[in-house]
């Protein structure tokens, strides 16, 4: 088996103002970005070629990754043939407590009390969103790979 590895990463941290700033994670308390940041939201991802067969694993600073937001992504990984089936790709989240919320999950209407428009506000930067963690995922899987070894120990110790 030879491996080799491609990997990219991005800012993803809304501007305040912007429809992603809403944050997620402080349930019925609305907090907005007002454009402090102590440190950057990113979005990394590696594309791992197994015998020339690509793995791609996602990592997002995020509280969560609502199910349709999920599936979006998901879905046009598989459509656009990066991966060969869907369980060659992985998305986690770092769950802070300082990101974007996204879709309908929890429902922002009530866990943040948005009004109609804020909710659009929030479903326009979902959208965004799912454009940006694509534009990463294919500008990875387009990069070069650098070969790599992989390998593994096993050890144990007592005190």
């Amino acid at each position: 088996m030879s491996y080799s590895i491609a990997v990219k990463s991005i800012i993803i941290t809304p501007a305040a103002g912007s429809p992603g700033c809403f944050m997620a994670g402080y349930g019925w308390v609305q907090r907005i970005n007002t454009g402090e940041v102590a440190r950057d939201l990113r979005a990394q991802c590696a594309v791992l070629y197994d015998s020339g067969r690509p793995h791609i694993l996602v990592r997002i600073d995020i509280t969560g990754l609502p199910g349709p937001v999920h599936d979006q992504i998901r879905n046009q990984v598989v459509a656009e043939n990066l991966v060969a089936k869907s369980a060659d790709f992985i998305i986690a989240s770092s769950h802070t407590h300082s990101g974007p919320a996204l879709g309908d999950h929890p429902d922002v209407e009530i866990v943040y009390d948005l009004s109609d428009a804020e909710r659009d506000e929030v479903d326009t930067y979902a959208n965004t969103f799912v454009d940006q963690i694509m534009a990463l995922i294919r500008s990875t899987a387009a990069a070069p790979p650098t070969p790599v070894t992989l390998s593994y120990a096993n050890a144990s110790v007592s005190i």
